[in-house]
Parts: structure tokens; C-alpha cells; sequence
């Protein structure tokens, strides 16, 4: 496949010939259309606080377009345009006719499979869509930086019949990233001779879907305890978790997920808050069994007095899970492990710097309709 960046760096003047080939209209509508709109998919870029550097650590291909979904809807929500999808290896003109009106929302997906969107007639069929995290696995099974979910929306827009309308869409990724930038070993420094070999890095209590709804602020909600632990995966989780390779040269672990917000008024809300565990053998002395361990660090949340929070978010530290925000965690683990990684973590057990921040999504593409 191939790739296309966009970058608010460089700039890329896209020069479009016939395209009948490369687009498909997945639905449409039997009223008559008697406009055009010209959209501008722009990206959300987000400023640093002065003094703190950018996150590092950054992927190629994040903020890539594969397919772009569009659909313009009318002030009752019923669909008043085509629904079209597009790829970026395409090199014609995309084209999309719509129908004159008041009050009405443009929506605009990308990197989302255009069968979520067959039959759809109205925008609320359109935010009741869940996309998948296996949406943006690649062929091995694995992550991949270059299909991330994308929307945005414009409301309130009035269509003139005849119009030949520009319009800018605001684009924002629909999942957070969580990445362990470093582990710091320091069992034996709290209990001389003890040892912790990482075996495995892995998320627990991800949501593995995400509504495409963008006038909420968390896209899921908790269903189920999935954990990217490899004996626990019946039913294909694996790609939540990574074997940790001592001998590799950069053990970096980056996993993609839903927002969240947990339900403070469940009784059970401390065993359904998102994790990332780290996985392993202890030793407490030379002459000591092994025992397989976990530390547990929860993501976006004060750990019990084991997290400093850096970064410029304002919501840093609420236990809540955010779109188009990143999480890097480095960890210095300090004394043994839990039995479990459902436990809660002590301050005893490691120390956590989680930076928190804003990911700008330097997008920039012309996509002409008429």
C-alpha cells in the first residue's frame, strides 16, 4: 500500500486528473442535488508549554491518511449527499454532490473501513458506528502507525443552491496512545541480591471498540477485563502486549487505545481503571525460586503517590483516558511485584514520570467536491 504524509511543514499541491476509478459511493440519497462543497481537512495542531519538551518518541505515519469517508446530513440528521469513500493512492478529482439547506453537519471519517458505513441513512447511524481496534492492526497482528481513526465534524452549515462551497474539517485522532519510553530496574538497590527479569509489557482493562461520535468526550465505555497477557488470550488479544527482548536494541512498547472515562459511582471502579503492566521474573535472592510478577501502572492517574506527572495537559492525573493525547510512561521499578496484575500498585513497588500531552495531527490535505 502505498503511503501518503501530510505535513504542515512541507507543503504538497496535489494535482488531480479523471477519477471515476477511485472513488465508490457506498450510499446515497434520490433527491436531487444542486450543489457542490470544496473541503479542506486540516489538522488539530496543539502548542507545548514553553519549557517543556516535546514528547519523544513520536511514530512515523500518524497522522497518515488511507481512506476518507464523507457525508453531508440535513438539519433533521437524514443524509443529503452521497457517502463516499476515498484512498490516498488515488490521483483524480473526488467528487461529491450534496443538497441545498440550512442547519446542516458535514462529517468527515478517515482510516475507518468504508462497510461500517453501507446502508447508513442518518447521522445517527453514523455516531452509533464502532470501529475496532483491529482496525489498525497490520498484517503480523501488530500495530499500526500509519491507519489511525480520524473524524471531524462541521455543524450548522447553509448550502446555497448552487453553491460551490470551501470549508475547513478539523481533524482529531479517535484513539490515545500509551507507550513505556523506559524501564529502570532497581530491585536490588531496595533488597540486595534480588532480581526482576521483564518478560512481557502489556495493557489491561483497554476497550478494544470506540464509537465514531464525535460530540463525546470518551468514545467507550468498560465491558470486559481485556488484557494483552499471552495465556489469556482466547479470543485474539495478543496484540495489547509485546514480549520484552532484553537483547533488543530499543525496547519500546506504544499501544493505541479508546478514550475513557471509568464510573465513579461503581463500586468497582478502582478494578476497571486502565493499566499497563509490566510482566516478569523476580528473584529475591540467587538461591530463590523465581516467581512471575507484575507492576501495574495506571494510566492517567496519581498511583497512589507513585506518579509525577509532567506534561501540558490540564486534565493530567484524573484516571481518565483522552483522544489525541499521549501517554509516556517511565518506570523505576523498586521492590516486588504484585501476584496479580488486577492488583492495586504500593509506592514501594516502583516509581512512575508519566508525561501527559496534547498530539498534534499535522495534516493537511485539499479534497475538492463539485
Amino acid at each position: 500500500m502505498n503511503k501518503l504524509f501530510f505535513y504542515t511543514a512541507a507543503v504538497f499541491t496535489m494535482l488531480f486528473a479523471s477519477c471515476s476509478q477511485n472513488e465508490e459511493v457506498v450510499t446515497t440519497t434520490s433527491k436531487a442535488k444542486d450543489a457542490t462543497l470544496s473541503v479542506m481537512l486540516v489538522g488539530q495542531p496543539l502548542s507545548r508549554t514553553a519549557g517543556i519538551p516535546a514528547v519523544s518518541g513520536d511514530l512515523p505515519g500518524e497522522s497518515n491518511l488511507n481512506t476518507v469517508t464523507m457525508a453531508l446530513f440535513d438539519s433533521t440528521g437524514n443524509l443529503s449527499s452521497e457517502i463516499k469513500t476515498f484512498t490516498t493512492d488515488l490521483t483524480g478529482t473526488l467528487n461529491i454532490n450534496v443538497i441545498s439547506g440550512t442547519g446542516q453537519t458535514l462529517f468527515v471519517l478517515a482510516n475507518i473501513p468504508e462497510s461500517y458505513f453501507t446502508g447508513l441513512t442518518t447521522l445517527a447511524e453514523f455516531y452509533g458506528v464502532k470501529a475496532k481496534l483491529t482496525d489498525i492492526l497490520n498484517a503480523a497482528g501488530e500495530f499500526d502507525s500509519y491507519k489511525l481513526p480520524m473524524m471531524g465534524k462541521v455543524d450548522n452549515m447553509t448550502v446555497t443552491k448552487g453553491d460551490a462551497l470551501l470549508v475547513d474539517v478539523i481533524m482529531t485522532r479517535m484513539v490515545a496512545r500509551v507507550m513505556l519510553n523506559s524501564i529502570d530496574i532497581q530491585v536490588g538497590t531496595k533488597r540486595p541480591g534480588a532480581t526482576f527479569v521483564p518478560t512481557r509489557v502489556f495493557m489491561y482493562n483497554s476497550a478494544t471498540e470506540m464509537l465514531t461520535d464525535p460530540t463525546k468526550d470518551f468514545l467507550s465505555t468498560w465491558s470486559a477485563i481485556n488484557t494483552g497477557e499471552e495465556f489469556t488470550n482466547p479470543t485474539g488479544l495478543e496484540y495489547l502486549g509485546n514480549d520484552y527482548d532484553a537483547l533488543a536494541p530499543n525496547n519500546k512498547f506504544w499501544y493505541y487505545i479508546p478514550s475513557y472515562e471509568y464510573d465513579a459511582t461503581d463500586p468497582d471502579w478502582e478494578d476497571r481503571l486502565v493499566k499497563l503492566v509490566i510482566k516478569g521474573q523476580y528473584k529475591a535472592s540467587a538461591t530463590d525460586a523465581e516467581k512471575t510478577v507484575y507492576y501495574m501502572i495506571v494510566v492517567n492517574n496519581d498511583q497512589y503517590g507513585a506518579v509525577t506527572f509532567t506534561g501540558n495537559n490540564p486534565f493530567a492525573g484524573d484516571g481518565k483516558i483522552y483522544h489525541n493525547t499521549t501517554y509516556t510512561i517511565n518506570a523505576v521499578l523498586k521492590g516486588q511485584g504484585s501476584d496479580s496484575p488486577g492488583d492495586n500498585v504500593t509506592p514501594t513497588m516502583l516509581d512512575v514520570n508519566l508525561t501527559v500531552d496534547g498530539w498534534a495531527l499535522d495534516i493537511t490535505q485539499d479534497i475538492t467536491f463539485g
